[in-house]
């Protein structure tokens, strides 16, 4: 492998790490965890999301506003 195709999987490596870490919020057990994937569900159902969809929920819902 080179070593830019490396520093291509870091980075691509760190967006997702940082995408799954802003989701989680801060979440320290896994009763959080598990409480903000069930709110993850009900904002699929809510706009009726199937499975073959896709929706980036952390761009309608960030906690920012």
């Amino acid at each position: 492998m080179s070593y830019v195709s490396k520093k291509i999987l870091k980075s691509r490596k760190k967006k997702r790490l940082e995408k799954i870490k802003k989701f989680l919020n801060g979440a320290k057990s896994s009763a959080e965890v598990k409480k903000l994937v069930e709110l993850d569900w009900q904002k699929a159902e809510y706009f009726g999301v199937g499975k073959r969809d896709f929706v980036n929920f952390l761009t309608f819902f960030s906690n920012e506003e």
